[in-house]
């Protein structure tokens, strides 16, 4: 597994993958036309199954409603793939930003994958 950089574009986030930290972020602004397609193809590059660990850092100024089920899929995979005891996820939000602070809280009840939620 090698690392992987995609620029963010006015709908879609900025993704960084280091393969020596398993850690993969996402920043910016997430509402591109097909979510589905969008992260299935990061899941793909990522390929879990040669990963033993993977840590997810989600840093969103926005995201869309589409972007946010995407993500519950890909998180879900990642799940899947590594247990939840090899998933670690820190969801960044601003401080008192209430819907983004209650799309971590469902993330980790959806998903049972203990969500660090980090004040920027």
């Amino acid at each position: 597994m090698s690392d992987f950089k995609i620029a963010k574009t006015k709908n879609t986030p900025a993704v960084n993958f280091c393969a020596a930290d398993c850690c993969i972020e996402f920043s910016g602004r997430s509402y591109p036309e097909d979510a589905g397609v969008f992260y299935e193809n990061i899941l793909r590059k990522v390929n879990p199954s040669s990963l033993k660990k993977i840590h997810v850092v989600l840093d969103f100024e926005y995201v869309s409603s589409s972007s946010i089920a995407s993500i519950l899929d890909m998180l879900k995979d990642l799940k899947n793939a590594l247990s939840v005891a090899n998933v670690k996820v820190t969801f960044n939000h601003e401080s008192g930003d209430e819907d983004m602070i209650a799309v971590g809280e469902n993330y980790q009840k959806l998903t049972g994958i203990p969500v660090n939620l980090a004040v920027k």
